[in-house]
């Protein structure tokens, strides 16, 4: 039986982003956590993002994606 203070949390996700990262894979990981929660009407998915060395992350198109 789950311990209903951790049941109400959201789950959350860390995402490691890696240099020429494709923004397809990108949205597709993300998009359906955001309409889950957008469906529901609560935060059932929290993410952040993350890069293997801390700096920033340059994608496919050459975009600079920061982490805080």
């Amino acid at each position: 039986m789950s311990d209903p203070t951790t049941a109400d949390r959201p789950q959350h996700f860390v995402f490691a982003l890696v240099e020429d990262f494709s923004h397809m894979a990108f949205s597709c990981a993300v998009g359906p956590l955001r309409i889950a929660n957008l469906i529901s009407g609560r935060d059932l998915y929290t993410w952040s993002f993350a890069s293997l060395d801390g700096e920033t992350v340059t994608r496919v198109l050459s975009d600079k994606l920061e982490h805080p």
